[in-house]
This record gives structure tokens, C-alpha cells and sequence, in this order.
């Protein structure tokens, strides 16, 4: 600094200078940049965006301006976890965010883009308004801190999103063990026992790890009394939120069509030249396949993709199951071969030495191994919002998985297949029923949904064909949920009958060319979808193209029903029952030696329970059912028509042989070695008189106009006359056939409005329940029924996208919008039925009054009480 009244010399002003250039240069050095850092414990990861973290408690985003405004997906995986029936290792239990990083001002905005309305191609003034209209909505804001040294990036503290509690990316799976009926789960977050993981960032992505720590309550309830299951206890989980940039220009989209098995993704779509108004538009969701080479694959030469479809192997699968879950992988390969394109799919195992490679991450698609004693696996995937491309998929394989296969295998094939009589199965039939399980989770990762009907293309007797069963399996589609071949008899195995699904079926086969064969030609998706729907259209009257969808809550087609098998329910069925019975017979001569403690049995009695009533539902679905079809105009079949009458009589006279043909349930033989559970026959006896006796589907929501239909008079004197058979023979009646006409009564009482609910004393088993009557000895024992019924098996969050989707399209529009989803809702009838219960109960008065001194002394007393009671309503 100068002196004041001191003369300097040329050299002294010469060094002053010098002195003064360093201090401003030593002060530039010292930037708001740096200051952020120095003296700081300081790790740095660079790629897409620098990631700073800052003394274990801090991490900063160095974000590009260049990528402001860029599209991502933030998502966020579980990657260790301290109670697994929360969530399990791998999930991304909440849907990735749509999001983009906005410069505004002095801050960086995080905002929610919203990509669900869209302008007809073309029309450019349109697409300005939607754009204009939905801008992005601000989700979380940034103060910028500094620019880094050359202004290209601003750099902001990014911490808050990463150890606070938010609901769009924490660590519970809303659909988990803990958080569904009949518990109910609530958590507080624990930001001082919560602290940062690692960092990474890669060419387009990066991660931030975090330890979240929480105080979890879970209620319950054990009958009608209320439990704690969990009071603030601790939980922990290590969190991955990975951020994806997507690509700047979205895949061209493929219009969906209903016909076809494949999960969508619905927009609004604004078109001014079709005066039309708002009408929605959906995407089929599918990984982009395009070939390396154009010119070869329009040669009709086999291709590779440019970039193949992989996924990584978890490297904590127990051993014996890896190559089962290879094959299951690189199987539709074949599907692929087919429309000119080869090793599309690759599974390899987790890379032991790649930095860059994380489970977690976003970026890479993996089957994970779940040590949890659910029975399930579920193929969910992840998409680019603005296209549908497929950016993501996961298989998640439940431990217990083999128990489900084991349970399935056991009680449907035992009684035809010698090589399953064991309690523990050989490697061979663990790995062709892990590789089946596992190739329908992959199918769903590959966009295709359960074709419920692919299954009932085939005719019964077909099913114990060796020549078809070896060729065809016992589905057109593995995404049937069609299983093992129940069908087979004792003997067919060693005649050549196979008992599995196929690889790969015809139809599966047809999915996959509609989904990805590419389609040079078409300029535009419409011009693609001419080309796709005239495909469609060859198959339209071939019942092995056919797609039924599934029906979660009600079942209107009983050709697309869950765990069935050919085309004619009743016929398949009776085959099922035979299979049961023999199997009751012989299972303690075939693994009495393996079964000491009888635990395999009982788990097995059990689920031929289980399997019985399954046979029993599937035939009570044919009385009133109705076939559904998506069709467009002109397509052979018809939107609906009614099961034939015939039909639904067998239905009914099966379940009506059913009730007085249970004894075989008693096997003293297996009984009494097992632990006292009550008597099955009794229970499952209630159970079927409530499928003879009930309304339902068309019965009670439409009426067919056919001459020869199966009217509700007639199903109703069909039960009327099993019920009381004996009775009009005047025989004594068997302490079921009392039992029987008492809880008839009930119904009929309950029904027709003469006798309030809350007063039926006999408690005949609701239809909506009656799988609760089984026996189930914990929680844990019949999980894998709530994870593969009452939810999708594919993910629970897409089936939520789908009808919050649903719920907005009502909103813009009332039409009737093709039926894509899972199934589609009918108005019900408002044909009054009350006089045809009263009726039959006045008609059982007077059988009944005529016969009261026939028969035992039992039987007279047992007249004299439904007289009474009949009686005491009627006045």
C-alpha cells in the first residue's frame, strides 16, 4: 500500500505493483467456489453432474446449465433394509418422478413435468398451448451457491432431498406385508440418526445414497380384536436415488391397441382436424429395438439390435437356481428370431469388478433374490413418460417361490407324474419350473400382460394328448396364469404328457412381433398402426391369438379365468377332482418315509383344499357368464355374447354333485395323522351350496335372450331340487342333507329380505370370503394368495397409474373409451328377483309340511324345526 508524504522510487512502484497484482489474483483464487469446499473434507465425483460431498453431511450438485430443462427420472431403490416385510431389496416402491432442473433466478427449481396431454402430430399451434399449459410445477428449490470456475454449471446444495422424509421416493412399498389389511402402517421420519452414503455419477446418470432411519407403528387385527404388530420400532433402510437423463429426442411411440396384451400409457391427445374433441391416446410400452443393420434385417437376414435388452443376474441367487433363471431370460430369444432380430436378450451376472456398475441404479435392469418367505416373483418395469419406452425392469424373485412351485406341482401333476411323489423335487423339475415362473416375469418386463384365456383355446381332452401337450404345453401364452396340467391322469406322464407350460406359445410368439418387429415403411404412428392393426385382424377369428383379460375383482368370462386349464370347465374340473381324490389316497404311501413330522402333508392337504375350491370357482363362473371380446369394427367376434345354456346346466349339475360327494376330504387314512383342523367336508360343504344357489353375473346384471337360456327360475329349482331330493323321495335324511336344507333356508331368508343379516345364526359363507373358511395357521402360510390374486402380480403402482389414469379420462369425457386395463365394469340389471326367493321358500313349506311325518325320528324333528322357522317369518 502507498505511504503517505513518501516519494517511492521507479523500482519501489515497480515491486508495489507486483505485490498489489498478487493479492487480486490470491483473491480471484478464492472464489465463492472454492469457498464452499476449502478446508472442508471433500469427496468429488464427476460425469453427467459433478457430485460433491461435503464432510459426510453434505452433498452439492454442480449442475451443467447445458442440461436445464433436460428430462429425467428420479427413482429411488431399496439397497439394504432392516426389516424386509416393509420392502424388499431392489424395489422402487413409488413410480420414478418425471422431472427436469429449471434455472429460475438465483435458485435451481426441481420440477414435476407433466407429460400427460399431447397435440395430433402436426398440428403445431395446438402443441403450443398444451405446452404453455403444462408447464412444469415446482417441486423443490435450490439457492445457486456459486458458478463454478468457467460459468458453464451453477452449483447448489442438494442435501434436503436426500435427508428429509419424501413420500414420492421413501423407502415403503405401499402394497409390502406391513401395510396392507389387515394392517396399517404409519412412520416418523428420524433425521438425527439419518446420514449420507455414497455418491457416484456416470456419462448419463447419477446416484446419492442415503441411510434413512425411521420410528415404524403397525396395527393389526386378529379376528375383531385390535393388536400392535410393531410400536415405534427402529427401522433403517440404505436408499439409492438415481437420476436418468433421457433421451432429448422421445422414441417414436406405438399406438396400443386393446386387442392385444400389452401395458399402455394413456395421454389426452388435442387435435383440431378431427373435431373430435379431448380423446386419449395410449402408448404401448416397449423397450426400443431397432436393428444394427436396416438393409440386412429388410433382406430377411437375422440382425443384431443396436443395443441389446440386458439384464443383470443377482449374484446372491442360490446357486441351483442361476441357470433356470439364464434360460428364463434369453428364452425370448426365440420370440425375437423370429422377426428377424437375435440375441436381443442377454442376462449376465453382477460384474464383481465395475465401479460404474449398481444394482440400484436406474440404468440397469436386474433379477434380485428376496430372502422373504413370500411365495411370489413380479416382473415390474419403468418407462420414458413422454414415449413409453421401457428405461428399466426388474424381477423380484421371493424366496418361497419354491414352495409356491412345489405346492402347484405337487397337488396338480403328482397323481400323472411319478417323478414329483417327493417332497423334495430333483434338480430337473426344480429348473423347468423355476425357468417357467421366471420367463413370465420377463415377459411382463417385455411389456405383455396375462392373457387369461390363452389357456382355453385348447380342448380338455388335448391336454392329455403326448403329441400336443409336447409341442404346446398347456397354454398358447406363458402369461396365462394356466400352471401345471391338472388335467393329466394317473399313467400319462410315462405315456409322454407333458406337464408344464410351453417355452414360448403361439401366442406369445405374436406379442412379441407386434410389439417390436420394426416397421420402416410408416412415416407416421398412424400410418404404423394400419400396418399393425391389419396383423390383428388375420388372427381376429383364431381362438389361439384370442386375449382375455384378467379379472381382478369380478369374473364376468369364464373363459379368462386365473390357474384354469382348457375349454371346457366342467370337463376339466372333474378331471381336476379325480386327481385330488387319488392324491388324498396315495400321498401317505409316497412320502411317508420323507415326512416324519407330517409338515409337507398338512401343507399339502391344505392346498388341495385350496385346489378344490379353485376347480368348484371356475365352474361356478360358467353359470351366467359371458364371453367378452375388445374388437373394432368388423371383427369377427362379437363384443359379448352369452355362455350357452347347456353349458351352465352341466355347471350347475357338477356343483350339485359336488355337495353329496365330499366324504373323500375325511381320507381317515391322511386325517389322523394330521392336527385337528375341524371337518373340511362340513365346511367345504357350505361353501358349494353357496355356489349352487347364488345369482350371479348375467343372472342378476343381464338376461341372455336366447330361447334355450338358463333362466334364473330354472338355476333356482335346480338347487331347490338337490337341496331337498331326499326329502321328496322320503328317505331319512344324512346329517349333511339337514345341514344342507337349513342353511338353504338361511340364504333364502337372508336373500329375499325377510330376515335381516345380522340375524342369520347359521353363517352361510359369503362368496366374497369363502376362502377364509380354509385353514390357515399364520399370517405367512397363504401370503402368495393376496400378492398374485388380489393384486396384479406385476406391479400394484402400475396397476394404480392405470386407474388414476381411468379416473381423469371420466373427467374430460364421458364416452366409453376402448377397453384397455384390466378389465371393464357393466351396469347391473334392475330385474327385481325378491318374489323367486320368497317363492322357492314358500315352495319348501309346503314339501315340507306334505313329508313332516316321513322318515326318522331325526328327520320328523328336523321338518317340525324348518316348518317352525318358516313359519315365524311368513306371518
Amino acid at each position: 500500500m502507498l505511504v503517505p508524504g513518501v516519494l517511492l522510487s521507479a523500482p519501489d512502484r515497480k515491486n508495489k505493483r507486483k505485490n498489489v497484482d498478487k493479492e487480486v489474483v490470491a483473491a480471484k483464487k478464492t472464489s465463492d467456489y472454492d469457498k464452499l469446499f476449502q478446508g472442508k473434507k471433500h469427496e468429488i465425483k464427476k460425469g453427467l453432474v459433478t457430485l460433491h460431498k461435503v464432510d459426510d453431511t453434505k452433498v452439492y450438485f454442480e449442475f451443467p446449465l447445458s442440461l436445464m430443462g433436460r428430462d429425467m427420472l428420479l427413482g429411488s431403490a431399496v439397497s439394504e433394509i432392516s426389516n424386509n416385510e416393509h420392502s424388499v431389496l431392489g424395489y422402487k416402491s413409488k413410480y420414478p418422478m418425471h422431472i427436469d432442473f429449471e434455472l429460475m433466478g438465483n435458485n435451481v427449481n426441481l420440477c414435476m413435468v407433466n407429460s400427460l396431454y399431447t397435440a395430433a402430430e402436426g398440428e403445431d399451434d395446438i402443441a403450443k398451448a398444451v405446452k404453455k399449459s403444462t408447464i412444469g410445477s415446482v417441486f423443490k428449490t435450490f439457492k445457486i451457491e456459486a458458478y463454478n470456475t468457467d460459468s458453464t454449471a451453477v452449483v447448489f446444495d442438494a442435501t434436503s432431498l436426500f435427508m428429509t422424509h419424501i413420500e414420492d421416493i421413501d423407502p415403503f412399498d405401499p402394497y409390502s406385508r406391513m401395510s396392507t389389511k389387515p394392517f396399517s402402517r404409519s412412520v416418523s421420519f428420524q433425521k438425527d440418526m439419518s446420514h449420507l452414503g455414497d455418491v457416484k455419477s456416470f456419462e448419463d446418470n447419477f446416484s446419492v445414497k442415503s441411510y434413512l432411519t425411521y420410528k415404524v407403528d403397525v396395527s393389526g387385527q386378529i379376528g375383531n380384536m385390535p393388536v400392535k404388530v410393531e410400536n415405534k420400532n427402529a427401522f433403517t433402510a440404505l436408499v439409492t436415488r438415481s437420476f436418468l437423463l433421457l433421451p432429448e429426442k422421445p422414441m417414436r411411440p406405438r399406438l396400443a391397441d386393446p386387442r392385444m396384451n400389452v401395458f399402455v400409457m394413456g395421454k389426452a391427445r388435442f387435435s383440431g382436424n378431427d373435431n373430435r374433441g379431448t380423446m386419449p391416446e395410449y402408448y404401448a410400452r416397449r423397450w426400443n429395438v431397432e436393428p444394427s443393420d436396416m438393409e440386412r434385417w429388410k433382406r430377411g437376414e437375422l440382425v443384431e439390435p443396436k443395443k441389446q435388452i440386458v439384464f443383470y443376474v443377482d449374484s446372491d441367487f442360490p446357486e441351483k437356481w442361476r441357470a433356470p433363471i439364464h434360460e428364463a431370460v434369453e428364452q425370448w430369444n426365440e420370440a425375437f428370431e423370429k422377426i428377424g432380430l437375435k440375441n436381443v436378450m442377454k442376462a449376465v451376472d453382477f460384474p464383481e469388478n465395475d465401479p460404474e456398475f449398481d444394482p440400484d441404479n436406474l440404468k440397469y435392469s436386474c433379477l434380485r433374490y428376496q430372502p422373504i418367505s413370500i411365495m411370489n416373483a413380479m416382473g415390474p418395469s419403468w418407462i420414458d413418460p413422454r414415449s413409453g419406452e421401457i428405461v428399466n425392469a426388474s424381477v423380484l424373485v421371493y424366496h418361497d417361490v419354491i414352495k409356491l412351485l412345489t405346492r402347484w406341482r405337487f397337488t396338480q401333476t403328482a397323481p400323472a407324474d411319478p417323478r414329483v411323489r417327493t417332497t423334495r423335487f430333483s434338480d430337473d423339475i426344480m429348473y423347468e419350473s423355476i425357468r417357467y415362473v421366471l420367463a413370465h416375469e420377463v415377459g411382463h418386463c417385455l411389456s405383455l400382460m396375462h392373457n387369461m384365456c390363452a389357456s382355453a383355446a385348447i380342448p380338455v381332452d388335448s391336454l392329455r394328448s403326448p403329441s400336443f401337450t409336447q409341442k404346446y404345453g398347456t397354454t398358447y401364452s406363458i402369461m396365462d396364469y394356466a400352471r401345471f396340467n391338472h388335467v393329466a391322469q394317473p399313467g400319462d406322464a410315462e405315456r409322454g404328457v407333458s406337464m408344464t407350460p410351453p417355452r414360448l406359445g403361439l401366442q406369445d410368439l405374436f406379442a412379441i412381433k407386434w410389439l417390436y418387429s420394426p416397421i420402416p415403411g410408416a412415416k407416421t404412428i398412424e400410418d404404423e398402426k394400419k400396418i399393425l392393426d391389419s396383423w390383428v385382424a388375420e388372427k381376429a377369428d383364431d381362438p389361439v391369438y384370442r386375449y382375455g383379460k384378467q379379472q381382478i375383482f369380478t369374473v364376468w368370462d369364464p373363459s379368462a379365468q386365473s390357474e384354469d386349464l382348457g375349454d371346457d370347465l366342467v370337463k376339466a374340473s372333474e378331471y381336476g377332482v379325480k386327481n385330488l381324490k387319488y392324491l388324498m389316497e396315495n400321498m401317505n404311501d409316497w412320502v411317508a418315509d420323507e415326512d416324519p413330522d407330517m409338515s409337507f402333508r398338512e401343507m399339502i392337504y391344505k392346498q388341495i383344499l385350496q385346489q378344490y375350491f379353485m376347480y368348484l370357482y371356475h365352474v361356478y363362473n360358467v353359470k351366467g357368464g359371458v364371453y367378452l371380446n375388445e374388437r373394432y369394427a368388423g371383427d369377427p367376434r362379437p363384443a359379448y355374447s352369452f355362455v350357452e345354456a347347456d353349458y351352465q346346466r352341466r355347471a350347475q349339475k357338477f356343483l350339485c354333485e359336488q355337495l353329496n360327494d365330499l366324504e373323500w376330504l375325511n381320507n381317515p387314512k391322511l386325517i389322523k395323522e394330521l392336527p385337528l383342523m375341524g371337518n373340511m367336508a362340513v365346511k367345504m360343504q357350505r361353501m358349494i351350496l353357496s355356489l349352487v344357489m347364488a345369482d350371479r353375473a348375467s343372472f342378476t346384471k343381464l338376461v341372455s335372450p336366447e330361447k334355450n337360456a338358463y333362466t334364473i327360475e330354472e338355476h333356482q329349482q335346480d338347487a331347490f331340487n338337490t337341496v331337498f331330493a331326499s326329502t321328496r323321495a322320503g328317505k331319512d335324511l344324512t346329517d349333511a342333507e339337514r345341514s344342507n336344507q337349513i342353511a338353504y333356508l338361511d340364504m333364502m331368508f337372508l336373500i329375499s329380505g325377510l330376515e335381516k343379516k345380522e340375524k342369520n345364526a347359521q353363517g352361510i359363507t359369503s362368496l366374497s370370503s369363502v376362502e377364509n373358511d380354509l385353514p390357515v395357521l399364520n399370517r405367512n402360510e397363504y401370503d402368495w394368495q393376496r400378492r398374485i390374486r388380489e393384486q396384479d402380480e406385476v406391479c400394484s403402482n402400475m396397476v394404480a397409474e392405470s386407474m388414476k389414469f381411468e379416473r381423469f379420462l371420466e373427467a374430460i369425457s364421458q364416452e366409453d373409451y376402448m377397453g384397455f386395463g384390466f378389465f371393464r365394469g357393466v351396469a347391473e340389471s334392475l330385474t327385481p328377483r325378491f318374489h323367486l326367493y320368497y317363492a322357492k321358500i314358500k315352495e319348501a313349506r309346503e314339501l315340507v309340511n306334505r313329508m313332516k311325518n316321513t322318515g326318522s325320528k331325526a328327520t320328523r324333528d328336523h321338518y317340525q324345526l324348518l316348518l317352525h322357522r318358516i313359519d315365524g317369518l311368513l306371518r
